[in-house]
């Protein structure tokens, strides 16, 4: 094992850029430092990860309505962690609807995230969506009081726009997917995901962030979103998002949970990796099947969400209503990595490392 010093024997005095002072700065060189920042933190959660027994978590987005269905929905989950076992909540997005969050204390977090989960008493690993920088034209600003409750909650988990979180044998890289789309921080972001991915030693890589790959639902697939292709802006028709999939996600990540369009999605897997849709938070739009993916299962009938176990070489994962009724299950084994994982960090430059080859890829429950 590499020797955590360097980086890692920092690591419990630097600081986000994000947070240091506001001292002038170049650019570039701004830019420098949030990446050596960010990679530093993701080698040395990856040197420090211990083998645990099976990780077990939920997932969902698009559930800031503050609405009954959301109130249901909490309710279900905390019976299934007390049945089945949860460690952690990915939540995928559009935290609070539809302005965002507008200030420290906005009563927004109380009735949209406390009070609806007031019963699971686990870390949630928050992500912006769309909607948590207010609707068009988007506010930068606003996302800076998301990331700012983390250290006023003790649940909410958004230390930064992006993010690794170790978990035993599972790496989660939490993505801000609206501010990549926007130029917010796309360079940083990909160039992060990129090494972060390539250095990952868990078990299992696990990518989540609030816009979809694949969508049958009302948005649509990546390069495609609103089904208006290369009619619409980049910014519209997700095409910088469709890269970022293709160019480095795909092949390096074994899941990839996305939300966006209101619905439970599990399309057939593409590229070497599964993609989950969990929108379905809080309400619920309608399966256009646009794209036409096909699908091992979908669900546009009522909110729902995700309940998943990793142990070993084993994904189970099952999909649930607003009720806490079981809609769906499917087990895989997990897929081999290629010997060397390559990724393109940035257009006109291609990296590869090596990686230890995994076990055969397998499947059930279809």
């Amino acid at each position: 094992m590499p020797r955590m010093n360097g980086c890692c024997a920092r690591s419990a005095v630097i600081r986000s850029p994000l947070l240091q002072s506001k001292r002038t700065v170049k650019p570039e060189n701004a830019m420098l430092a949030r990446l050596r920042f960010l990679l530093c933190a993701s080698l040395c959660a990856a040197l420090a990860m211990p083998a645990t027994a099976a990780v077990r978590f939920l997932a969902l987005g698009d559930a800031g309505e503050g609405n009954p269905a959301q109130y249901a929905m909490g309710k279900a989950m905390t019976a299934l962690c007390a049945r089945k076992g949860c460690d952690f909540v990915i939540y995928l997005g559009d935290n609070f609807y539809g302005q965002g969050i507008t200030r420290p204390d906005d009563p927004q977090f109380q009735q949209k995230f406390e009070l609806p989960y007031a019963g699971l008493d686990l870390p949630f690993y928050a992500m912006l969506g769309n909607h948590d920088y207010g609707d068009p034209p988007l506010d930068y600003w606003k996302p800076q009081f998301q990331i700012a409750y983390t250290w006023r909650s003790a649940r909410w988990k958004m230390p930064h726009p992006f993010y690794l979180v170790q978990k035993g044998e599972v790496a989660l890289f939490a993505l801000d997917t609206t501010g990549y789309l926007q130029g917010v921080n796309t360079d940083v972001q990909r160039a992060w995901l990129a090494g972060a991915l390539a250095i990952s030693r868990a078990k299992w890589n696990i990518v989540a962030g609030h816009h979809s790959y694949l969508s049958n639902g009302e948005h649509g697939n990546a390069g495609n979103y609103e089904g208006c292709g290369n009619f619409c802006p980049a910014i519209v028709n997700g095409a910088p998002l469709k890269d970022l999939f293709e160019d480095i996600i795909c092949g390096n990540a074994d899941i990839v949970l996305s939300a966006h369009d209101h619905n439970l999605q599990w399309p057939k897997s593409r590229c070497g990796t599964e993609f989950i849709v969990s929108g379905a938070g809080s309400k619920t739009t309608r399966l256009v099947r646009r794209d036409a993916n096909p699908v091992h299962f979908e669900h546009d009938r009522t909110p729902g969400f995700l309940w998943a176990s990793i142990e070993g070489e084993r994904f189970s994962a099952e999909l649930y209503d607003l009720n806490g009724k079981l809609l769906y299950k499917r087990s895989i084994t997990k897929a081999a990595r290629p010997a060397w994982r390559c990724t393109r960090p940035w257009p006109g430059y291609a990296g590869c490392l090596p990686a230890q080859l995994q076990p055969e890829a397998g499947g059930a429950g279809d």
